[in-house]
């Protein structure tokens, strides 16, 4: 597992277990540190594992 950065959980959602799967939304990730920028928590994700997710998912911004 790799840090991407910090999001909120909004009231109201129940908080994530440690080392589970929730789904964000963000503007744009930074490629030198792999950090998301603006995120935005959507929910927990149990239809997905750990290792489905990968940093070469994130969405880097152009520069």
């Amino acid at each position: 597992m790799k840090p991407s950065g910090n999001v909120t959980i909004p009231p109201g959602h129940p908080i994530p277990e440690i080392g589970g799967v929730v789904e964000v939304r963000y503007l744009y990730a930074f490629p030198e540190s792999e950090a998301v920028y603006q995120p935005s928590y959507l929910g927990i994700r149990s239809d997905l594992k750990p290792s489905d997710c990968q940093s070469s998912q994130l969405k880097y911004k152009v520069i």
